[in-house]
């Protein structure tokens, strides 16, 4: 921190303060910052059905967008498929 009095002075005098809330700011925002980079690398998963026909499905992501698919290429662990 650059202090220059009315004088002339170049405030080598004064020392700069710590400021414990700017500091906890600082460090929260990094904090934010690498979960939504982390967050960013991950891949949406299913939510809900949305709607159904015969053959298709139509899915809503974590990410927020929606998708027709084939329903035998939706992969469910509680599904059992005989044919």
């Amino acid at each position: 921190m650059n202090i220059i009095g009315q004088n002339g002075n170049d405030g080598l005098h004064y020392e700069e303060e710590f400021d414990e809330d700017h500091a906890l700011d600082q460090v929260l925002n990094e904090m934010v910052e690498e979960k939504k980079e982390d967050n960013a690398n991950k891949e949406p998963y299913i939510l809900k059905v949305l709607q159904q026909t015969s053959r298709q499905a139509q899915l809503l992501y974590s990410d927020g967008s929606t998708d027709w698919v084939n329903k035998k290429s939706i992969k469910d662990e509680n599904i059992i498929r005989y044919f």
